[in-house]
């Protein structure tokens, strides 16, 4: 869509309008990103439409230029979001008094703003459109490591400050960013039986309405014979007037740069990277070679039995993984019911 530089202003913004209004139509149904996803979009797409200047294809060969799909729809929404945020500006700036230079100016802005909105709009049509590069599971990653990887991991980290952090991620499978939120560390005494079990707390990291797990706890016994377990009980025991205590990083990223480094220092031939998520397909794993699929959502923070599917395989857990007592989220997980081992209906709790 092409138009003249001498058009007026309020023609100019109409077009514009005409764009923004077909690309909200498009995304209406999404929820509005959380704060922290806005200012990352904010901060890549101020990179893609810098690099667009000096890119012969524009915005449109920038946002291609990638052997993968979801980098590329990362890439369209980031871009589109910063837009529509422009255009809000934009809109605010046309509805002031302007002189001669000025109007001069927010044209010029208009006529750059309505073409990369244009292309946006067709690259939101025509999708990704180079082949698709096979990505690559990060469970893959657990192949030939030692069966006891994650306590050698735990023993190399010493007493450092991403020790019990690793110790943690080993026996519940957490993401990164919920031990940056931090983890609680319980020790509990059931009523019923008197058995002394230790509870982690975790607050879910990727909730949205219908997704993930708000809460979830994950219970393991005191007697449990398990390395790691025997390791967690040396902390939980180690002051009787301190029933919970928290274990918590400042930072995700260095906390997976931190895993990376141990496990290159113990492993040099291992052919792929051991980050901070290999702890919960080993998790997974575990989990799935004892157990129904929907504890493995429950504790993954999972609301869908779907997305299991892409952590760790019961094979990889082998006879010396994890058996927790119990499992529990805040709600039910939904059924994929063509998942022939699907199970009964899981247990909730009230955070």
């Amino acid at each position: 869509m092409r138009v003249d530089p001498q058009a007026p202003l309020h023609q100019l913004a109409d077009e514009c309008q005409k764009v923004v209004s077909s690309l909200e139509k498009r995304s209406e149904k999404r929820e509005a990103p959380q704060k922290r996803t806005t200012q990352e979009y904010l901060r890549l797409a101020a990179t893609l439409i810098k690099r667009s200047f000096y890119t012969p294809g524009g915005l449109s060969e920038v946002l291609q230029a990638t052997e993968y799909s979801s980098t590329f729809y990362k890439r369209l929404a980031a871009v589109q979001y910063t837009l529509l945020q422009h255009h809000e500006m934009l809109m605010a700036r046309l509805a002031e008094k302007t002189d001669a230079i000025q109007s001069r100016h927010l044209t010029h802005q208009l006529n750059l703003h309505l073409s990369r909105l244009t292309q946006l709009h067709e690259l939101q049509k025509t999708g990704f459109i180079l082949t698709r590069r096979k990505r690559r599971s990060k469970r893959q990653a657990l192949r030939g490591l030692p069966a006891n990887w994650r306590h050698d991991l735990y023993l190399r980290a010493g007493h450092g400050k991403y020790s019990l952090p690793i110790l943690v991620a080993s026996l519940t499978g957490c993401r990164p960013a919920e031990l940056q939120h931090g983890v609680a560390v319980c020790r509990e005494i059931d009523p019923v039986t008197g058995e002394d079990f230790i509870a982690f707390c975790i607050r879910g990291a990727k909730v949205k309405s219908g997704q993930g797990q708000p809460w979830r706890i994950i219970k393991y016994s005191v007697s449990d014979p398990h390395p790691l377990v025997r390791e967690i009980c040396k902390f939980a025991y180690c002051s009787d007037d301190v029933p919970v205590q928290e274990v918590k990083i400042e930072s995700a990223v260095n906390f997976t740069v931190e895993v990376r480094r141990l496990a290159s220092n113990l492993w040099p031939q291992h052919r792929q990277s051991v980050t901070a998520y290999c702890f919960r397909h080993q998790w997974a794993a575990d989990i799935k070679a004892f157990t129904d699929g929907d504890s493995v959502s429950r504790g993954l923070g999972h609301a869908s039995a779907k997305t299991r599917r892409t952590y760790g395989t019961a094979g990889q857990g082998g006879k010396d993984g994890l058996t927790p007592l119990a499992i529990v989220a805040t709600n039910p997980v939904r059924a994929f019911t063509t998942d022939p081992r699907r199970q009964s209906a899981p247990d909730s709790i009230e955070p």
